[in-house]
């Protein structure tokens, strides 16, 4: 397995014809974070930075740190937009992050904005990661048949407990979701170890929330995976609030009241922080979605959580267009 001071390599995602996101993980806070871009790494764009406020890890996790309860675990997201970008040019970039005097850095990848509309696209749609030993190899071969992709779609199940830093980081057993898509797995098996494959660094990806990215009821003892199995509907949350609180003796405060239903029904804060996708602000506890072309695809990456409906509703390429789905 490779290892990085940083959590994670950089990813690109929300991709438009003049711009893309770049973002990635570090452990530290750090002072500054910026990534350089350009033919000769001759631009600078600076970083916004926001920690992830639900990651813990606890004796269930497949750690290199042992655990003997409940932990939090401090991580920091940064994203960085490019802009400035023409259709159809890839360059390099590179992420640094500055700590206490010390700069750490990535290795050199390449970002695009959105294809020229009349580009054929090849796509990789996956799903169901959750961690599987087959899923490192399975990415692997893919990139042996089919050379390279245009973007990743994802279609919800990227690991089992959300919460759980591990599974999207650095599972000990090699198998975390970002590096089976990065290339830095190391799953062995018959004899031969796969590493996945250095996708997301210079392949945007789309993800779409599935049921393994929604906890349950948020408890400061309870193990991980038994707060992801408490799952209940926000309605009865908010229903049981209401029954609780005597507001003749107290002020009604929304934000208070938000943070408990929350607390106290199904969440998907993690995900949410980790890709924080554009949606409709109107739909806040039951529905959310985004859409996005790209560029001659027409995407609508949906979630219905208090029902079943999970995934990409709609992917559809638009009349004369033409694309490779893997």
């Amino acid at each position: 397995m490779h290892l990085l001071v940083m959590l994670s390599d950089p990813f690109l995602q929300l991709p438009t014809p003049d711009s893309v996101e770049v973002v990635w993980f570090t452990e530290f806070a750090g002072d500054n974070h910026w990534v350089q871009w350009g033919k000769d790494l001759e631009h600078r764009t600076d970083a916004d930075t926001r920690q992830l406020t639900r990651t813990r890890e606890d004796e269930w996790s497949y750690t290199f740190q042992s655990y003997d309860k409940l932990s939090p675990r401090a991580i920091w997201r940064h994203q960085a937009v490019i802009t400035g970008l023409k259709a159809g040019e890839t360059l390099p970039y590179q992420v640094f992050s500055a700590d206490r005097q010390r700069i750490h850095q990535s290795d050199i990848f390449s970002l695009q904005p959105s294809p020229p509309p009349d580009q054929p696209l090849k796509i990789l749609l996956t799903s169901d990661h959750q961690l599987m030993p087959m899923v490192a190899a399975n990415i692997q071969q893919a990139i042996a048949v089919y050379g390279g992709f245009d973007a990743v779609f994802h279609g919800g199940d990227m690991v089992n407990v959300p919460d759980r830093a591990s599974e999207w980081f650095d599972d000990r057993r090699g198998r975390s979701f970002f590096p089976v898509l990065q290339g830095r797995a190391s799953v062995t098996l018959g004899g031969k170890i796969y590493q996945g494959a250095p996708l997301l660094q210079s392949t945007p990806l789309f993800p779409c929330i599935g049921n393994h990215e929604v906890m349950g009821r948020y408890s400061p003892s309870k193990a991980l995976h038994l707060q992801f199995k408490d799952a209940r509907p926000q309605a009865i949350a908010e229903e049981e609030y209401f029954e609780r609180q005597d507001f003749a003796e107290q002020e009604y405060d929304p934000d208070q009241a938000t943070q408990w239903i929350e607390d106290n029904s199904f969440n998907f804060q993690t995900y949410q922080e980790i890709f924080p996708y554009p949606h409709p602000s109107a739909a806040k506890t039951v529905l959310r979605c985004y859409f996005w072309s790209y560029p001659s695809h027409f995407l609508n990456g949906h979630q219905c959580l208090e029902g079943t409906t999970t995934g990409f509703k709609h992917t559809r390429a638009l009349p004369g267009k033409q694309s490779t789905v893997a």
